[in-house]
This record gives structure tokens, C-alpha cells and sequence, in this order.
């Protein structure tokens, strides 16, 4: 956005509307000063002349007549509070840079993106041309933090024209939709399931139009798992189609065979040593290979014989 070269003959415009509204700052600082003398005086002047009724009158008359230039003041005003918060921003933080366009056959680059809410961020490279994104990995380990890292620097570069990476292509015209923390709505007496299906129902909407980045955090948790990698598959697949751009987590390994076409399958994960979980939160490529739900029961302290029972079942129910 340009400097607008009319706002000084506008702000002169409005020198006179300001000597107006001045004589009302001049009448309550008389009253808080409790000059008495002077302030009988005014109202004496005030009800012989009627010259604070007069003034308000001409006052809004002129603010009438110029209400387009006092919006341009106040729009110019935010403009550059908007430059300088952003000024602020930008040198807060460790790296940054400006959105740019993809290039053709490429629909997302980004170098070193990172969460910029998140202390010590771990930054992550992603690039995708033809396919987007499924990704798999064990509690914790930092799926819904990246998902969510891409959506706020698509909208901050939408917003500020900032993205927190080194470099960070895409199509800016892609709109945004996510479908993350969905919660049961008891008011209208609708479950966690019957929320998250509305919401997603809105997403496939949305998705016809195409060129939307999409975002969705481990959908249908709330029904069994058949359904769930069945649903999760049908609506992965239909989303594709569109060109959309779609970043996906799931704890559904099956879903990497049903989606291989269509998606790039990457993964996060960890170590165990000494008994603790390590994350390095970084991005893979490939499927996660284990979980760590059981691991996380042992660390908690739950009873060790309930947890070799579910170590023992686990390999029956694979």
C-alpha cells in the first residue's frame, strides 16, 4: 500500500472541525480546574449567545460534511499502527521472510517454517508439487503442531505479508479451512461425532470450489475404527480432487495404503532412553512405525501388570 499523498490537504481540511471540538476541551478543563470566575463567565457568554449550542450544531454539520476525509484519517491512522506493529514483530523474531508464489508443478515450498508461539521451535522443510499430505506419528510427537504451523503462515501471509521460515511459496489466493478441537456442543445437545461431521460437511463444501489449504487434525475419533479409516478415506480422496491442498494427521496406518495415490505419507517420532520419551519433532518421510500410547501408561505409573496385559494383547489385535 502506497503513501496517500491527499492526507495533508485533508488533515488541513479538518484543522477547522478541530478548533470546534477544541472549545468543549477548553470548557471541561475549565470546570477540573475549577476556575470559577472564568467558567461564569463562559456560561454567562453561553446563555446570552447560545454559542455552545450553536457550536454544536456547526460541529456535527462539519462532521457531516467531512466524515469521508475523517475515515480516510482514521483508515491512514491504522495503516500505520499496522506497519509498526508489524515492524515490532518482525524484529522479535529469529528469522522470517515474504510470502512468494509457486512455481509451476510446485504447490507448497517452505524452508525452515516454524510455530512462532512455540519457545525453541524446531523448524521443519516441506515441499510438495502434486500431492498433499498425510502424516502419521505417536502422541506427542509433534503432528497437530505442524499442521497447524503451515495454516498460520498461510494466513499471516495473507494478513501481514510475514511468514515465520526462510522461505515460505505458495498460492496466496489459497483460502483457509480447518477442522482441528472440534467439541460437543451440550447446549444443542450435539456429540463430539455430530460436531465434527458438520464440520467437516462444511469443508467438503468449501473444497468443491478448490484452491483452499485444508487442515485436519485425527477426524472421527469419535466412532469405531472401520468407520473411521472408511470415512477418513472417502473424504481424503474426494477433497484431492479439487486442487486443494491438503496437510492431514492420523493415528490410522491404514489409511497410508488407501491414500498412497494421492498423498505424500510423512511421519514424526521418537526414542526411548533411560525410560523417557525424546521428540525431535522433526518431519520424515514414510509411515511411523510404532506407537507410544502404552509407553506413556508406564511412564505415568500406571500398574505394570495392566500394562504388560495390553503389551500382550497388542500383537493378537494387529
Amino acid at each position: 500500500m502506497s503513501i496517500n499523498d491527499k492526507m495533508e490537504s485533508t488533515t488541513r481540511h479538518l484543522k477547522e472541525l478541530c478548533r470546534k471540538l477544541g472549545s468543549f476541551r477548553y470548557g471541561i478543563a475549565l470546570e477540573s480546574e475549577s476556575a470559577m470566575i472564568v467558567y461564569l463567565l463562559t456560561e454567562l457568554i453561553n446563555i446570552f449567545t447560545l454559542y455552545s449550542t450553536i457550536n454544536i450544531v456547526t460541529s456535527f454539520q462539519s462532521i457531516q460534511k467531512r466524515k469521508g476525509e475523517i475515515e480516510q484519517v482514521f483508515c491512514y491512522v491504522g495503516f500505520l499502527d499496522m506497519l509498526c506493529s508489524i515492524s515490532f514483530l518482525r524484529e522479535k523474531l529469529p528469522y522470517y521472510c515474504k510470502p512468494s508464489s509457486d512455481k509451476e508443478g510446485e504447490r507448497l515450498k517452505a524452508d525452515s517454517i516454524y510455530h512462532p508461539l512455540i519457545k525453541d521451535c524446531v523448524s521443519n522443510d516441506v515441499s510438495l508439487s502434486y500431492k498433499s499430505m498425510l502424516i502419521t506419528g505417536s502422541n506427542m510427537s509433534g503432528k497437530t503442531s505442524f499442521i497447524r504451523t503451515v495454516a498460520i503462515n498461510l494466513l499471516t501471509a495473507k494478513a501481514l505479508n510475514t511468514c515465520f521460515a526462510k522461505e515460505f511459496c505458495i498460492d496466496i489466493h489459497r483460502r483457509l479451512y480447518s477442522v482441528i478441537h472440534t467439541e460437543d456442543d451440550l447446549v444443542e445437545g450435539k456429540s463430539y461425532f455430530f460436531k465434527e461431521a458438520e464440520n467437516v460437511k462444511v469443508a467438503l463444501e468449501k473444497g468443491k470450489e478448490g484452491n483452499y489449504l485444508l487442515i485436519f487434525d485425527e477426524l472421527f475419533k469419535g466412532t469405531n475404527t472401520m468407520e473411521r479409516i472408511a470415512i477418513n478415506s472417502a473424504v481424503f480422496s474426494d477433497l484431492a480432487k479439487a486442487n486443494n491442498l491438503i496437510f492431514a494427521s492420523t493415528h490410522d496406518l491404514e489409511l497410508t495404503t488407501l491414500l498412497n495415490d494421492q498423498y505424500e505419507l510423512y511421519h514424526f517420532s521418537e526414542k526411548v532412553t533411560d525410560d523417557r520419551l525424546l521428540f525431535d519433532y522433526k518431519l520424515k518421510k514414510g509411515i511411523a512405525k510404532e506407537g507410544n500410547a502404552i509407553k506413556i501408561l508406564e511412564l505415568c505409573g500406571y500398574p505394570p501388570e495392566l500394562v504388560q496385559s495390553a503389551k500382550d494383547i497388542l500383537p493378537m489385535i494387529r
